[in-house]
């Protein structure tokens, strides 16, 4: 017997259902009946069969091979870590050409699959995360058919990472190291209450002060007064990122004896930083005792203070909603200064240590998300010499006054939790100079150009412009 097998559409090239014979020689039994075993291929379809053998007639019959075997389905994707609001696409391959695979199959954690394309046997998925953690993609089991209508296997899941975590303990990091930096330059001077001399000597006064990309304004009670009052604030701009930043203060001091004045204040401050969507605003306080000191027949003089307190801010690390956060602060400075009269020249040679920490607690935001706790502490150390040298008016209505300084200045920043991504400018060494010219009017007040250059010795950084004041006696 003579067993052949050939595809239903014989003489063409097929790749589809066929059989192959696994024995060429026929077996008879007691019976007459002859069998052979041929052994089809696992595509779907059908094929003849064709058995003749001598002196007997041919007979040719179909048979079809059943498909079984269901398609499977892969998952990839380029996209590592994306934010809340940043779409991404997911590649789906299934094993064979399907169909029915519809958006519904899809199943994403932290997100949903917002759009689909493509056929047969390759699909992309469109997927926007919620922000609420990693995201997970898979495709469930069923969903789509080969042409033999086994449906697919359950896909295996990816995972892609959510950045919410990160940018936000970043954001806050940064807003922190920026209030800080404030905090620090805009501490009031203390020393003029002992020596009348600097800033606070004389009566209340009103100042504006206004410098490249930069403004300030100054107000502060008469420095004899046994409560002093300090109002300044500060607007900056820098790259995309715009702040405003208003410290005030009070405080009240008592004179243990002629050397020595003790007291307390009390700081008050607000910080609105705004980078694209996202913003941070937050208002805090600080209280604690200081003392200013004077050396007995020695015109050197030390004040001191040591501060505690909290803030409670808003932030909003993608403009979408807002959480309560809280920090505790504390700082704390000393500064030595004194005074040498030359002539008509007077020197002032100063130097001033500040630390300053500000610790965030952890805490859930609106998304559910567990942001961790943080902290950033700033130290300085400045080493100054200022002075001071009156000149000459050829109608004396006036005093003009030529004054400036250099200082050397060592920052240090160190972090802790998420803001340890958190850098600044003007960490390290570096060195400030400053001239200037004052015109005090009679009686009127007084105008004021200064010119500095910040970042001596500082590759990467360097702060210049022109500052221009005015001085109300009230």
């Amino acid at each position: 017997m003579i067993l052949q097998i050939t595809d239903r559409k014989a003489g063409v090239e097929v790749t589809g259902a066929s059989a192959a014979l696994s024995a060429a020689s026929a077996v008879t039994d007691a019976s007459g009946l002859a069998s052979v075993t041929a052994t089809a291929n696992a595509t779907a379809g059908g094929y003849n069969v064709t058995a003749s053998s001598t002196g007997l007639t041919s007979v040719t019959f179909g048979l079809t091979n059943l498909d079984v075997v269901a398609p499977t389905v892969t998952l990839t994707t380029s996209a590592t870590s994306v934010s809340p609001g940043e779409s991404f696409d997911v590649t789906a391959t299934f094993s064979e050409t399907v169909t029915g695979f519809s958006i519904v199959d899809v199943l994403v954690n932290n997100g949903s699959a917002i759009a689909l394309s493509g056929s047969g046997a390759l699909y992309t998925i469109t997927v926007q995360p919620s922000g609420a953690g990693d995201i997970g993609i898979s495709i469930v089991a069923g969903g789509a058919q080969d042409v033999s209508g086994n449906g697919n296997l359950a896909s295996g899941a990816i995972a892609v990472q959510s950045t919410t975590i990160e940018e936000t303990s970043q954001l806050i990091g940064q807003f922190m190291n920026t209030r800080a930096t404030q905090l620090i330059s805009h501490q009031p001077d203390l020393t003029g209450f002992l020596s009348g001399n600097g800033a606070v000597q004389g009566q209340g006064q009103f100042n504006l002060a206004v410098t490249r990309g930069q403004g300030n304004f100054d107000i502060s009670t008469k420095p004899g007064s046994r409560v002093w009052t300090r109002l300044q604030g500060a607007i900056s701009h820098e790259g995309t990122s715009d702040s405003a930043y208003v410290f005030g203060a009070i405080g009240s001091h008592f004179a243990v004896n002629r050397n020595l004045l003790v007291g307390a204040m009390l700081q008050l401050d607000y910080l609105d930083q705004d980078d694209g969507a996202a913003s941070v605003k937050g208002k805090g306080w600080l209280i604690g005792p200081y003392f200013v000191t004077k050396f007995p027949d020695h015109d050197i003089f030390v004040e001191g203070r040591l501060l505690y307190g909290e803030s409670s801010n808003d932030v909003s690390p993608f403009g979408t909603y807002t959480d309560k956060v809280e920090t505790e602060r504390l700082l704390a400075m000393l500064k030595v200064s004194g005074s040498m009269l030359y002539g008509k020249t007077t020197l002032i040679p100063n130097v001033k240590l500040t630390y300053t920490t500000d610790d965030q607690q952890a805490y859930r935001d609106s998304l559910g998300n567990l942001i961790p706790s943080q902290g950033v502490a700033w130290g300085q150390i400045e080493l100054g010499l200022d002075f001071e040298k009156p000149l000459e008016t050829r109608r004396n209505t006036g005093e003009l006054l030529l004054f400036g300084g250099i200082s050397a200045i060592g920052s240090y920043l160190e972090n802790s939790g998420g803001a340890l991504a958190v850098s600044s400018e003007v960490e390290g060494a570096r060195a400030r100079a400053e001239l200037g010219l004052s015109y005090k009017f009679a009686d009127q007040g007084v105008f004021q150009v200064e010119t500095f250059y910040d970042g001596l010795g500082m590759s990467g950084y360097e702060s210049y412009g022109l500052q221009v004041g005015l001085d109300l006696k009230f």
